[in-house]
């Protein structure tokens, strides 16, 4: 165990071995590219293989890849099942974050911030005010997130520009920085900006559950959104339960009251929580806060709102093409014009010149 022993791949499917325990196959990448597994890429160049040992457990450790269409599978149908109750259940809110970076410090008297009946900002975060994240040259640096409903709205990839450009107006306006605008030396393309489909899960199993196992095959999953409102605890939290699990199966001990075994039922829908509240001490109150007056995000018909706007997972419109160039992306797609060429257009923007596939 250890960093030395963590191989970046893509986990495929599960076989069952002659012994009954499992194989992966498992899809190796070919190339460096520091895109390829972010965001729900997939690496341009990879092979298939086999791993070498085989394995008593299997722990899926899910958070983004949940509902992605390259999620592992098993060949087996009973421990199929368990990927398939993670697709069934398992939904994300879209969140749309925004990153500005000043060569100044702002006058603000705040490191978190939640902006009360905020749509285009919602919450406020002083970044390079964490331990460690400080901004060379007297930068400063802040991120903004915009509330679920507007991210809900604008979650098609097609409308970013317009949320990050309201978002980055919204902010100015409402915390009075107009005069520090020209000290603004970012943009708001990537990576400053991000729309992310799968930010938050919204549904959770029934309480009080922390993991899911599934004893006869031998397959678990922990997670954030399996132990409560997602964040570092609840994922610990999930992951402790899990290995009790493993660890009781493993010695014929009782199950853990905690670990769920029903994959058939119906998860719920998760309350908002003040998202400042990052994880509680067992034992202690919560904290004073105000109560708040925020209707519940409606949960995804399919994965997420991305999703339901698209009418296809985003994993598929974006598939392997993420890394590549624009004007690269038609011709990996397999999308040709009239005349069966690879085209492109030439567009121009504040005096530069760029290119972009004509689709």
């Amino acid at each position: 165990v250890g960093d030395q022993n963590i191989e970046y791949c893509i986990a495929q499917k599960f076989h069952p071995s002659q012994d009954g325990r499992w194989v992966l196959e498992y899809e190796e990448p070919l190339d460096s590219n520091h895109l390829a597994f972010v965001g729900g890429n997939l690496p341009q160049e990879s092979r298939t293989l086999r791993s070498d040992e085989a394995f008593d457990y299997v722990v899926l450790a899910h958070g983004l890849a949940t509902n992605q269409p390259r999620m592992v599978s098993f060949e087996e149908a009973e421990a199929q099942r368990v990927p398939e109750c993670l697709k069934r259940n398992v939904r994300f809110q879209t969140l749309q974050v925004l990153t500005l970076v000043f060569d100044t410090i702002l006058p603000l008297p705040f490191d978190i911030c939640r902006v009360e009946d905020g749509f285009e900002v919602a919450i406020v975060v002083h970044s390079s005010a964490k331990p460690g994240f400080a901004a060379g040259s007297g930068r400063d640096v802040w991120t903004i997130f915009s509330s679920a409903e507007f991210a809900r709205e604008l979650s098609l990839p097609k409308q970013k520009g317009e949320a990050m450009k309201q978002m980055e107006v919204a902010f100015f306006k409402a915390f009075q920085l107009q005069k520090y605008r020209s000290k603004l030396c970012s943009n708001r393309g990537t990576p400053f900006s991000l729309l992310w489909p799968h930010g938050r899960a919204t549904t959770r199993p029934p309480a009080p559950v922390d993991a899911v196992f599934h004893p006869e095959a031998r397959v678990g999953v922990c997670s954030d959104y399996c132990a409560g409102s997602p964040c570092v605890q609840s994922a610990v939290v999930s992951a402790l339960q899990l290995a009790d699990a493993v660890l009781a199966h493993c010695s014929g001990a009782p199950l853990p009251s905690r670990v769920l075994t029903d994959l058939d039922v119906e998860w719920e829908e998760m309350g908002p929580e003040p998202p400042w509240v990052v994880a509680a001490f067992p034992g202690l109150p919560p904290p004073r806060l105000a109560a708040r007056s925020e209707c519940p995000v409606s949960v995804a018909r399919y994965c997420c709102h991305t999703h339901d706007w698209l009418g296809s997972h985003p994993g598929i419109v974006f598939g392997r093409t993420a890394a590549l160039k624009p004007w690269d992306r038609a011709a990996a797609r397999g999308v040709q014009d009239n005349e069966g060429h690879w085209s492109r257009r030439s567009h121009f923007r504040r005096g530069a010149t760029s290119s972009r596939m004509q689709r």
